[in-house]
């Protein structure tokens, strides 16, 4: 729940008081390092997110051996986040 302007906050007559419901948005920083004794130098990396709208790919990129991927993500209500190297999920976390 958010409004504007902040409650008892002096208003005018015919000012517009903004209210909004509905689910907070969840912030939050991911990151992933490519193993560094991988066989394979570039990897397939995807980041997925998920939250009450649904799963999105949010990312797809190619890294290489001992490189970290950071990326924020943003999700409505709550967000989880599935990492995947090379098609294998190797992270995933759920942020309330």
């Amino acid at each position: 729940v958010e409004q504007s302007p902040v409650a008892n906050a002096q208003v005018v007559p015919g000012q517009t008081v903004d209210i909004r419901f509905g689910p907070r948005e969840v912030t939050q920083i991911v990151s992933y390092t490519v193993p560094q004794d991988s066989e394979v130098n570039n990897h397939q990396i995807e980041i997925l997110r998920e939250d009450v709208d649904g799963l999105v790919l949010e990312f797809s990129l190619r890294a290489k051996r001992g490189e970290t991927i950071q990326r924020p993500l943003t999700g409505v209500g709550f967000l989880r986040v599935i990492i995947k190297d090379e098609g294998q999920v190797v992270k995933e976390e759920v942020y309330p």
